[in-house]
């Protein structure tokens, strides 16, 4: 979790633009990630398993679809 907060917070804060949203949606992506830690194959690195985690959880905050449109980018 040391290791990807500062990161996956800025990540969720992107999404959800608001601080008390991201905080959430962090702690439940690090929650879910744990939960189903034996679930992570392999495939990928395990940061871009978390991000995707981290993503949905932020973008189930954000309620209708309609709020905003994310696009996600690659840097």
């Amino acid at each position: 979790m040391n290791r990807y907060e500062r990161k996956i917070f800025r990540l969720t804060k992107h999404i959800t633009q608001n601080d008390a949203d991201a905080e959430d949606a962090m702690q439940d992506a690090f929650l879910k990630a744990f939960r189903h830690l034996n679930e992570f194959e392999g495939g990928s690195r395990f940061y871009t398993w978390l991000v995707r985690i981290a993503v949905n959880e932020s973008l189930m905050r954000l309620g209708s679809a309609g709020r905003i449109i994310f696009r996600w980018t690659s840097r």
